[in-house]
């Protein structure tokens, strides 16, 4: 690190043993790599929190963060506001698979916190992550850039919370989403006129049913 400062993207995808992780963040905040934007810490044992807190204290230039598939799935609520606290410039966040809570309202106050702080975020995936539709119109309304989202396998979203949040989101370009309840049906008039207030690039339904 004291050789390669002009690092853009650091990528720990894997790195197992996360008592050394949240030491080599800390580790890694001592350094001045003032053009870090991206950091994945996909596949961990546990959230890094410490670690994570320490690195952003020094690291102010992170724009995608990447904690992908927590393998013992303890992504908890306090997590989300950290991330909102430490990490306000971020633009990307990938949440997926990082959390077996069934406890949907308990996440619910993150993900506001997180709408409400990350004012430039544009990409976000939150598949196989514990969000309803309170949390996600939380999501869209708060954040005005947005234009990526993906939610596949997200058990707790339904049609008409889907359409509900979709509405005067112009700036949304890509949605992929899925449904776990296979009896979940869009009213096609009701998804017409959601999109219509969007530009849509690209709309990705894994499962969608048409009346």
């Amino acid at each position: 690190f004291k050789r390669f400062t002009n690092l853009t993207s650091l990528n720990l995808n894997g790195f197992r043993n996360n008592l050394n992780l949240n030491k080599l963040l800390y580790e890694m905040s001592r350094f001045p790599l003032q053009q870090l934007t991206s950091l994945n810490i996909t596949y961990q044992l546990t959230f890094p929190a410490n670690g994570l807190r320490a690195f952003s204290q020094k690291i102010t230039t992170l724009t995608s963060l990447t904690c992908s598939n927590i393998s013992s799935h303890e992504l908890n609520p306090s997590d989300l506001f950290l991330i909102a606290e430490c990490f306000p410039l971020l633009e990307e966040l990938n949440l997926s698979c990082s959390s077996g809570c069934k406890n949907y309202t308990s996440y619910v106050d993150g993900v506001e916190a997180l709408s409400l702080a990350l004012i430039k975020l544009r990409k976000v995936n939150l598949s196989r992550f514990p969000i309803n539709n309170q949390s996600l119109f939380h999501l869209l309304n708060n954040c005005r850039y947005l234009e990526e989202v993906i939610m596949l396998w997200c058990d707790e979203i339904t049609s008409l919370g889907l359409v509900s949040a979709l509405r005067d989101k112009p700036t949304l370009r890509s949605l992929s989403f899925s449904f776990v309840n296979h009896h979940e049906m869009f009213r096609t008039s009701q998804l017409i006129d959601s999109l219509g207030r969007s530009s849509f690039d690209e709309i990705c339904p894994q499962t969608l049913h048409w009346p």
